[in-house]
């Protein structure tokens, strides 16, 4: 079962009072389809905006504009075409996210392990894997 540590906890409860927005930023067509919904179970009210490629500045005018509460972040990208600056390693985005948006929660999702604690240590606040997803929504 998954902990969450309880500042983490505190601030993702608060959240759940009103709505919010969430970036989902994942290369897997079906994960885009499923996530959100997942994640709706939680946050009843939020707003899930899914990122489908890194084309035209996308990730970095969705993070300057709509500073997400919340970015669901997948640890490996490589179904699209590398980002100019981060590639395809999703933890390369998250001193970006973290500068445009200190407050953003981060959550790493990715079926390696090992992604998600790269991405612990370059400042996501939790890292999940794809298949413990239902664990999350149970700590709720």
């Amino acid at each position: 079962m998954i902990q969450l540590e309880s500042t983490l906890k505190k601030r993702l409860f608060e959240l759940k009072t009103y709505p919010i927005d969430i970036l989902l930023v994942e290369d897997n067509e079906l994960m885009r389809g499923t996530i959100p919904d997942a994640f709706k179970a939680i946050f009843p009210e939020a707003s899930v905006k899914c990122l489908e490629n890194f084309a035209d500045d996308k990730f970095e005018i969705a993070v300057t504009d709509s500073k997400p509460q919340v970015v669901l972040l997948d640890g490996n990208l490589d179904k699209w075409p590398p980002h100019p600056l981060y590639g395809t390693f999703g933890p390369n985005l998250i001193p970006f996210i973290k500068e445009t948006s200190p407050e953003t929660i981060i959550i790493s999702i990715s079926l390696h392990s090992a992604n998600n604690d790269l991405a612990l240590e370059r400042g996501a606040h939790l890292g999940i894997r794809k298949d413990k997803l239902t664990e999350l929504i149970g700590a709720f």
